[in-house]
């Protein structure tokens, strides 16, 4: 009869707490037109809000609580209807594309579209998989502001992975967050290098290994350490070409960047637990319930969590949001209402 009855209330808990919307509703079809306001966040999602995947969509709807303090923009585009508010085509001339935009895997096509609206009207990109943590001012975004005479100003904000931090320039950079001010120098040259590599090409051709063939754009850099993984981030192989090729550039790049490594910060649940699937999520399977101690656990001192494609809750569309047990939005979203 106890267990009957412990279970009964275990029930009610998930039925009264884990329907509740903490947040209203957010129309994500509507893209407000430019404005002066320099606070400006992009995400793009290629087929549009009606497509998105529940993780997804929860997950933007996380971010409301915290952007609607700082008094951010924001605009999720998509390239599924040119006539909507938050088409593409809306923000970013064709020209500033490649050629080959339509035909590229997902992967490449963002960092098109990263890489142009940053360059086009800064602010800051993120990816639709970044658990929100703290604010984007406390991140990046109060020394990007500053006046560029000012010795704290920084012209670039992004996440660097230790494991291709090259010796040569130092850039180990993660592209699904980026910060700076529009029309940066150093995303410019970053932008057009890109748009020249990946001009008439579907799909990324850097280097190959096997050969030794290097494009010719990039003639003498050493791309080594990024392995196997060259061509499919691009746009890191571009960056440190600017950087080896333009020593004014790397010596800002240097000086002038802010970098968060993501071992410490927003890959440190993953490496805790160990990458594998099966481990992340028997992991998260134990944060199935509103236990602030359990998250804080993992978060603490993290700005945010950075989730990857692979691990299994992402894929779970079968079940609504509230019954997959694997899933980190049904504890971070109380942790935030505490926290904000």
């Amino acid at each position: 009869m106890l267990f009957l009855g412990v279970s009964i209330i275990t029930s009610l808990l998930q039925i009264t707490i884990f329907t509740q919307d903490l947040y209203p509703e957010w129309d994500l079809t509507y893209c407000p037109p430019l404005s002066s306001n320099p606070k400006r966040l992009w995400a793009y999602w290629i087929q549009g809000p009606d497509k998105l995947t529940v993780f997804v969509k929860q997950n933007i709807l996380l971010w409301k609580r915290i952007i609607d303090l700082g008094g951010w923009e924001f605009r999720l585009l998509h390239d599924d209807d040119p006539n909507s508010s938050c088409s593409i085509t809306k923000f970013i001339p064709p020209e500033l594309l490649p050629r080959t935009f339509k035909s590229m895997y997902p992967q490449i096509s963002s960092d098109s579209v990263r890489l142009a609206l940053i360059r086009l009207y800064g602010g800051i990109y993120m990816d639709t998989t970044c658990v929100l943590l703290d604010t984007l001012e406390n991140m990046f975004w109060n020394r990007v502001e500053l006046p560029k005479d000012d010795p704290n100003h920084i012209i670039l904000g992004a996440f660097s992975n230790a494991w291709f931090n090259d010796p040569g320039t130092q850039n180990g950079l993660e592209l699904w967050m980026l910060a700076a001010l529009p029309q940066e120098p150093l995303v410019v040259a970053w932008h057009d290098l890109f748009l020249k590599v990946m001009y008439d090409s579907p799909i990324p051709k850097i280097y190959v290994p096997e050969t030794g063939w290097i494009h010719p754009l990039l003639e003498g850099v050493d791309l080594k350490i990024m392995g196997v993984w060259v061509n499919y981030l691009c746009g890191v192989s571009v960056l440190k070409a600017i950087l080896q090729q333009y020593p004014h550039f790397n010596e800002q790049y240097n000086t002038k960047t802010k970098e968060i490594p993501v071992e410490s910060t927003s890959h440190r649940l993953f490496f805790e637990v160990g990458a594998t699937n099966d481990k992340v999520d028997d992991y998260l399977a134990q944060l199935r319930y509103p236990s602030s101690q359990v998250v804080r656990q993992v978060v603490d001192d993290t700005p945010l969590v950075k989730l990857m494609e692979h691990a299994r809750f992402l894929r779970d569309e079968n079940q609504t949001i509230w019954d997959n047990p694997a899933t980190l939005i049904s504890q971070v979203r109380f942790y935030i209402r505490d926290k904000f």
